[in-house]
Order: structure tokens, then sequence, then C-alpha cells
């Protein structure tokens, strides 16, 4: 089995997806983020010979956590280290194979497949913003390098570079694209348009079908 902690937060309002909730408000936000975090779940959970559990950074007992590890038959749910993103992520790589974000609802199997196949120290899933979805280390201190600008357009370079820094051989998957913003949120809406098959909690709370949000 490979082990997987997908990385998120509980869906709060005001405590979730802040630059979406600028543009839609932060209820809306919340829901949306619930909505991805069940999508992405339910992706990682087709892949056959894999063992998921949420990583959340606070709110373990949630309802949505609960439900979503009933539902999906995922490890008990863990709460996140304190420390930056860097830090979390490599203490969660010290106990399994991947982290995987929740912010790209519509992240396809064949992604994952590509990461879990890849034979490179370091393996990673590129987003359009310049981070990534996906990251599996089979050493992964390099990630407490302070060198590496998270959350921002450079933490994908930044993450590469540290990496070939500490010896380590880097693989790439085919890129994605997250949400954090409403144009990324467009591009979603577009995304699940051309494809029925994609995301159907996201869908639901957009109101693809019906057209109900205009963001």
């Amino acid at each position: 089995m490979i082990p997987v902690a997908l990385f998120t937060r509980p869906p709060v309002p005001g405590r979730c997806k802040t630059r979406l909730a600028a543009a839609v408000g932060e209820v809306v936000a919340a829901s949306l983020h619930a909505a991805f975090v069940k999508d992405v779940v339910a992706t990682v959970a087709r892949l056959p010979g894999t063992a998921a559990a949420l990583h959340v950074t606070e709110g373990p007992d949630h309802e949505l956590f609960e439900s979503l590890r009933q539902a999906h038959g995922l490890g008990p749910t863990v709460v996140q280290r304190a420390g930056g993103l860097g830090d979390r992520m490599a203490d969660a790589l010290q106990d399994v194979s991947f982290v995987v974000g929740t912010d790209v609802p519509t992240l396809p199997v064949s992604i994952l497949a590509e990461a879990f196949a890849c034979s490179a120290d370091v393996v990673l899933t590129p987003t359009a913003d310049g981070g990534f979805a996906l990251i599996g280390a089979r050493s992964a201190s390099f990630l407490r390098d302070p060198a590496i600008r998270w959350s921002s357009p450079h933490a994908l370079a930044d993450t590469v570079r540290a990496a070939r820094r500490a010896g380590l051989g880097v693989g790439l998957t085919a890129p994605h694209h997250d949400v954090d913003g409403p144009d990324d949120l467009a591009l979603v809406r577009t995304h699940l348009r051309l494809d029925r098959g994609l995301a159907p909690h996201t869908r639901a709370v957009l109101g693809i079908e019906r057209d109900v949000f205009r963001f």
C-alpha cells in the first residue's frame, strides 16, 4: 500500500480560501473548500493500492473529516505538527510516501498514477501559479531549506533547487491547476463544463448545470 497524506483545513468561513472569499464571500468559499476536499479524497481513493489519511491544521473531529474517513476507508485523521508549510510536509513525509493538497478538485487519477510510478528521489506535480499540488520524497529534510519561498510563484522552482542542493534527483509529473483566487475558479468552471464527469461536489456547489453562480 502507498501511504498518502491529504493536507487540508476545516471548511470554516473566514478561516479557509480567504483569497477566494474576497470575491464570493466567506460562506460560499467555505462550501467550495469542502467540495474541493471531497473531490480530491474521492480521486485518491479511486487509485488501487492507496492508503490515505487526512492531515489537518486543526479540528480533526470536524464532521466533514469524519464523514470522509468513513465513506472512503481513510486512516485516522492526523493533526499537522506546528511550523511552516515546509516543516509540516517534511514531518508528514517521515511517515507517508506522498503529500497531496486539496485545492485541486479536478486533479486526474492519471497524474497520481504518474507520480506513484516515478523513480526519482523527489516527484512534484507543478501548478500554474508556480507551486505544486503533490510531492513525494524519499528524504524530505530539504523542505526545511529557508531559501524556499512558500506560498509564492517561486515555490516550485525553489523546492527543485533545494532538492538538487541536497543531492536528490527530481521528477515532474504533468502539470495541473489549483484554486486560490477567482481567476482560478473561472478556469475550474470551464474545465467542468468541458468534462461532465469531473469533480461532482465542486460542480454541485458552483451550480454548473444551472449557472446559478457567475463569478
